[in-house]
Formats: structure tokens, sequence, C-alpha cells
């Protein structure tokens, strides 16, 4: 008998070591194992957390740099004209042209983007009639003006015979006024 119960306990001492074995990689090992993926994800998510603190703080940094330089963003933009309506810049150019008492004539505005040129750009020929002097003011003023401009190329003669008969007809100039054609380049928007 006593042979029977040494069986009995090893036998039951065996069962109970198998089924805690079972036990344990089938409840208790998945159970850890879920613990561990859920702390990843939750070390995840907490770095996520903190990237997207850090990301929000930068973009109030940059909205306050923003409202801080509203005014001068406002006036770098109001140096480019405007490609797809250059009316303001037309306006700029007749004024100076009153002002400086020289008659003007725009045309060929070709808007272009040049691997050279640092912006987007319109190109204009303007010419202007006058006297040397009102013409030169209009040039200066022209250089000086609110936008960012170059001039290509400038070309200045005395008026044509015809253009000086059917000037000095009208009344538009006399014979001491003299014609530029100037190559303006403008940047744009």
């Amino acid at each position: 008998m006593k042979f029977g119960i040494k069986i009995k306990i090893l036998l039951f001492v065996g069962v109970f070591i198998g089924l805690s074995a079972l036990i344990l990689f089938l409840v208790i090992y998945p159970f850890f194992k879920e613990i561990k993926k859920n702390s990843e994800d939750f070390v995840f998510e907490k770095n996520r957390l903190i990237q997207l603190n850090n990301e929000i703080e930068r973009l109030r940094e940059s909205e306050k740099l923003y409202h801080n330089h509203l005014e001068d963003i406002e006036k770098i933009d109001k140096l480019f004209v405007n490609a797809e309506l250059p009316t303001e810049f037309m306006g700029f150019l007749e004024d100076n042209a009153a002002k400086s008492q020289v008659d003007i004539t725009v045309s060929s505005a070709v808007s272009q983007k040049s691997e050279s040129s640092p912006w987007p750009n319109i190109s204009f020929q303007v010419s202007i009639t006058g006297s040397f002097p009102n013409c030169l003011k209009f040039l200066e003023k022209l250089e000086i003006g609110p936008y960012v401009i170059e001039i290509l190329n400038l070309n200045v003669s005395r008026p044509t015979e015809t253009e000086s008969r059917l000037g000095l007809e009208s009344g538009i100039f006399s014979t001491t006024k003299v014609k530029m054609i100037i190559l303006v380049k403008a940047f744009t928007k």
C-alpha cells in the first residue's frame, strides 16, 4: 500500500505540475504578453503625445512670430506686383509720369519665370517722351519706387521726324524733347 500512495502522490504532483504549467502557458503567459504589448503601446503613445505637444508649442511660437511681423510681411507683399492684375503698378507708372511731366505709353506685359531670376516676374516696355531732365526724374522715381524692379534696357533717342511733326502739330512735345524706351522687369507675387 505504501507503494500505491507514493504513486498517487507522484501522480497528483505530476498532474498538479502539468496543470500549473498549462495554466501558466495558457492564461498567465498571454496575460503578461498582453501587459508587455500594452506597456509598449503606452510608451509609444506617450512619446507621440510629447512630440505633438512640442509641435503645438512650435506652431504657437510661429503664430506669435507671424503676428509680431505681420506689418513687415504686408510691407514685403506690397513690394511685388500682382501678376494677374498689374493695375496698381500701371497706376504707379502713370502717376510718376504725370508728376515728372512726361508722356507715357506702356505695352508688352509679358509674365515669365526664368532660372536666372529669383522670383517670377513680368516685363513691361515703357515709352516716355518729354524733356531730358523730366525723363530722368521719371527714371529716378521708378528706381526708388515701392516695387522690386529691374531696368533691363534703356534706349534714349530724339523723336523721329514723323513723331516730331505729329507731336508739334498736336502740341505734345517740342524739338527739345527726347524719347526713352525702357524695358522694366517687375517681380511678382
